[in-house]
């Protein structure tokens, strides 16, 4: 906060680890400097991802202040809102369409040789 008559500066840093797809773990440290007062907060937790879109998190949290101090547990849920689109050059989307073209050409192809085969077949016959 810089347009107020106390000047407040922080700092957030955090190191996460996952440890199994579905699992995490991580460590943060906040710092807060003003002229009032500095406060250093670290909390740890742990996050389970329930499915591609929900995660679920548990920490717990102590601040380095005496006055005052708190010590603090945390539990929530986060739902994730996925508007990424993948990006798809010209380049990609012709060679598709040439890979599908060239497999219906093979499909044809197959079908025009059991055809004739089957026409063999029956001429051998008469």
């Amino acid at each position: 906060r810089y347009l107020t008559d106390y000047v407040e500066k922080s700092y957030l840093l955090t190191l996460t680890h996952t440890f199994h797809p579905y699992w995490s773990v991580y460590v943060e440290n906040q710092g807060v400097f003003s002229e009032l007062h500095n406060d250093f907060i670290f909390r740890t937790g742990i996050a389970y991802l329930l499915t591609d879109y929900i995660q679920i998190e548990g920490s717990l949290g102590v601040n380095t202040q005496t006055k005052p101090s708190s010590t603090f547990v945390n539990l929530g849920v986060s739902y994730r809102l996925n508007f990424h689109k993948d990006f798809t050059s010209a380049e990609e989307i012709n060679f598709e369409k040439q890979k599908n073209e060239e497999k219906g050409l093979k499909k044809l192809m197959k079908k025009d040789s059991k055809q004739e085969k089957k026409r063999n077949r029956k001429a051998k016959r008469k």
